[in-house]
């Protein structure tokens, strides 16, 4: 009765493997929760997840590789009638090259859309009377096949060898090891293994992660890598020095929902169409996570819902897009805070979904309202921004925003400098969640192949002209950041003066990653890849902006602007001109004064506007369903009345 002892040793085996398995798993999750302060954050939610993760993932290599080396040393000691101190050896490394291959085919499996795309690429080329994937044609995966063609050969060849030494070790025992079959067994093998040497070299492996951040209502010039007198953002500051600065970005519209739609269709708001609540995005457009899916991407959004909200169509394209956060907080929180969801809230999860989609090639949008109004002190930072401040003003709320915007009178110095402290204060905090999201990619060692970019979708005015946003033009409503960063691609310490756009960044994306699209979407993107300014080429530096519903038009160039009532007759236009170099604060409207420069800039605005490529509009859009408790929503973040 052999069969007890056998089963009481697989049995302490498999106890044995388990217990390895938590000691190791125990120590791997102490150590990424160590390197990633998550115990200092207090995200216990997600050391939680990650511990047994790990234990998960160790137990299991475990019992793989301790039932796998014990099985094929009881196996060679029944072929070989011996057990060696040679035979567990070699044994023993069986089992670990089973592990392996066992571990390189999970990675297979979980990039099996990134290969899989491959052959669904709409670019096609005809061979042979059959439409063959463009890709498998570049010069790389050429050179992967010859090398899956010569390491083939070598494994049927030491399969081979392998197969005649225990031939003979084994006295004929097993005859299908015989010369005739071993080649046989050796070329199957070699064959099968292709698939493997396949996803290990396939091109679509190489590709960069891509993350693009957008901080609602962020001026370019209250970051202190634009110069800002205050620090308020010092790993924004990093991230720029370590990459491309564009010191006049100018945003497509002064409001959040067309705004970002023309950062993820690469449109201005009058040809994606998306300029009110009632809109939803059709879904003929094309969008940036669109085209990054159909490449193989895994696409993934975190925002702070509301003018982001799925109902507008900005989940087209996503595998995943959490925008209903908002909706989880508390009455109190919501009566506190009174905006979009805080990165403080988001990043648990942020981090969660990152720690187990690292080694895939994902596209993250991770989008946030720190710094939309209301704006509130925080305390860590009162010295910093708002020391000996004795006034009234504790934070600013929707209703002081109305009350300063309707009243004649101006409002106290004092008063005006704790506003544009609190603001400032905002940025800081945000920052400072952005330095912990940095500190997370860094230790993943994901920035060598992520290409990061930071902007805004508008800004705001500070009792510059009124006080808030949708209401002007003017600089400090469209004037937005804009910092890429691609280690070892891009050259750390780029500052790029030349006017840019935010339809700019999808095209500049896709040839950064180093996609090819169809000729539709490339017929669909109005804006231009800026990889050209990169390597300090010329650019056309001009820059085209839409007001609240399309009210006003302006054209931006890298000395003037010309801000136009939209009608029609452009002769029936009320214009606006300003020597933005003479004239930053834009108070001196020069159009009556320079009539033939006014003209010239109209000329310009409209050959611009007639020289973007046709889109597919109809002038209609699909509608979207809004609710009264979404109205009263956007209502307490001022954007209906």
């Amino acid at each position: 009765m052999r069969t007890v002892p056998v089963l009481r040793r697989l049995v302490s085996l498999v106890l044995f493997a388990a217990v390895v398995g938590v000691v190791v798993g125990t120590g791997a999750a102490i150590w990424e929760v160590w390197t990633n302060d998550w115990a200092y954050y207090g995200l216990t939610g997600l050391i939680s997840w990650e511990l047994t993760r790990s234990w998960t993932k160790w137990i299991q290599i475990s019992l793989i590789v301790i039932i796998a080396g014990y099985s094929f040393r009881r196996l060679l000691a029944l072929m070989l009638q011996k057990d060696t101190l040679v035979d567990r050896a070699f044994s023993a490394s069986v089992s670990l090259l089973l592990a392996g291959a066992l571990t390189v085919s999970w990675g297979f499996h979980t990039n099996r859309y990134t290969y899989k795309s491959l052959w669904q690429a709409e670019n096609t080329r005809l061979l042979m009377g059959i439409q063959v994937p463009e890709a498998i044609f570049s010069p790389k995966l050429i050179a992967i096949n010859l090398f899956i063609l010569v390491t083939g050969t070598l494994a049927a060849v030491v399969i081979y060898k392998l197969c005649r030494f225990l031939y003979r070790r084994t006295r004929g025992l097993f005859p299908w090891m015989e010369r005739r079959w071993a080649w046989t067994f050796a070329a199957c093998v070699s064959v099968l293994s292709v698939p493997l040497f396949t996803s290990l070299g396939s091109e679509t492996s190489t590709r960069p992660n891509i993350i693009l951040i957008s901080i609602d209502t962020l001026r370019a010039d209250h970051l202190s890598c634009y110069e800002y007198q205050r620090r308020t953002s010092p790993n924004i500051d990093a991230l720029a020095h370590g990459g491309a600065l564009f010191e006049n970005a100018i945003s497509q519209s002064n409001w959040t929902l067309p705004s970002h739609m023309s950062i993820m269709t690469s449109q201005i708001p009058r040809s994606h169409g998306i300029q009110t609540i009632e809109q939803r995005l059709p879904k003929f457009k094309v969008t940036l996570a669109e085209v990054l899916r159909n490449a193989g991407y895994t696409t993934v959004a975190f925002t702070g819902g509301y003018n982001v909200d799925a109902r507008f169509g900005f989940d087209q394209g996503f595998d995943t897009y959490h925008g209903d956060k908002v909706y989880y907080l508390t009455l109190e929180e919501k009566v506190k805070y009174g905006k979009g969801v805080r990165l403080s809230y988001l990043l648990p999860e942020v981090l969660n979904w990152l720690s187990s989609h690292k080694d895939e090639p994902f596209f993250m949008f991770l989008h946030c309202w720190d710094t939309h109004a209301p704006y509130m002190q925080h305390e860590e930072f009162v010295e910093e921004f708002s020391p000996g401040y004795t006034g009234s003003i504790s934070m600013v709320t929707h209703e002081l925003v109305s009350a300063l915007n309707s009243s004649s009178v101006e409002a106290p110095a004092e008063d005006v400098e704790r506003i544009r402290a609190l603001y400032d204060n905002e940025i800081r905090y945000v920052d400072t969640f952005l330095g912990r999201f940095f500190d997370a990619i860094d230790r993943w060692n994901l920035f060598e192949k992520t290409i990061i970019v930071l902007t805004s979708d508008h800004g705001d005015e500070l009792l510059e002209h009124g006080f808030g946003h949708g209401l002007f033009l003017h600089e400090p409503e469209i004037h937005v950041p804009l910092i890429v960063s691609y280690p070892h691609v891009i050259p750390a310490g780029i500052r790029v003066g030349d006017v840019v756009q935010s339809i700019d960044i999808m095209p500049t994306l896709l040839e950064l990653a180093g996609l090819t699209y169809t000729e539709r979407v490339e017929a669909e993107l109005q804006g231009k890849s800026l990889s050209r300014l990169l390597e300090r080429s010329q650019h056309d530096s001009v820059a085209f902006s839409e007001g609240d519903t399309g009210r006003e038009i302006c054209l931006r160039t890298g000395r003037y602007k010309l801000i136009a009532s939209a009608q029609p007759d452009s002769k029936q236009r009320k214009v606006q001109l300003y020597d933005i170099l003479r004239d930053p604060a834009e108070n001196i409207d020069i159009s009556s004064t320079e009539t033939e420069l006014t003209l010239r800039m109209q000329g310009r605005l409209e050959k611009y506007l007639r020289s973007l490529p046709s889109v597919r509009f109809s002038g209609t859009t699909d509608t979207t369903d809004i609710s009264n408790d979404f109205i009263e929503q956007l209502r307490t973040l001022g954007y209906v009345q």
